[in-house]
């Protein structure tokens, strides 16, 4: 009977052991990290990095919204000269403001929508109120874009356009075009971040 509760605790401590060593075995992705560090930084930076955005895509629309409002709040002085062109600057310039504001809140969003302490609902809610602050977004650039296209026309010729102010108007229209296509680009990239997400996480990268 003793033989038999010391070969039950043998076996016991063999698969605490065996256990212990199976979760202590490093993962390949930890391997490839070990290996890059064997070799130079600039691998191991290369190599850090992709494997977090692989094991977390959500980083990728985060990335392009946070670029979508910094690109438009830094061409703010275009804006400013171009709405004060245009018929009815009054209610451009207040779109504009809501369109900084919200480039802003889009990002605090986005931030809630995809964070592990926010529950289920909070997420869903998040992700609703994304959608609908960039559509919000997308329809203040275009109905920019759309009276400025009417204005600017040479057949309407409803502003005078000098040497001066045609390149503040260029720029203006340029980048509210680039900043509605950034947001079309984080939004596809917020659908598919979650559906890809669970085949990124399978790949295993080696460094040779």
């Amino acid at each position: 009977m003793a033989e038999d509760n010391k070969n039950l605790l043998l076996d016991e401590d063999s698969e605490i052991v065996d256990e212990e060593a199976l979760h202590s075995k490093p993962t390949d992705d930890e391997a490839s990290l070990s290996d890059a560090l064997n070799t130079n930084g600039f691998k191991l930076f290369f190599f850090r990095n992709f494997i977090k955005l692989k094991n977390h895509l959500t980083i990728l629309p985060m990335i392009v919204v946070v670029l979508a409002m910094v690109i438009f709040t830094c061409t703010l002085i275009y804006h400013d000269a171009a709405v004060n062109k245009l018929i009815y600057d009054d209610f451009n310039a207040f779109l504009l403001f809501v369109n900084v504001l919200a480039s802003i809140m889009l990002i605090l969003i986005y931030m809630q929508a995809t964070s592990r302490k926010s529950s289920q609902k909070k997420r869903i809610f998040m992700h609703v109120l994304f959608y609908a602050v960039v559509a919000l977004e997308l329809w203040i650039d275009f109905r920019y874009i759309h009276y400025f296209d009417v204005q600017t026309s040479l057949v309407n010729n409803i502003i005078q356009i000098t040497e001066d102010s045609s390149y503040s108007l260029a720029n203006s229209r340029f980048y509210t075009l680039f900043h509605a296509i950034l947001l079309i680009v984080a939004t596809v990239l917020s659908i598919l971040a979650p559906i890809l997400q669970p085949f990124t996480k399978k790949i295993h990268i080696k460094v040779k």
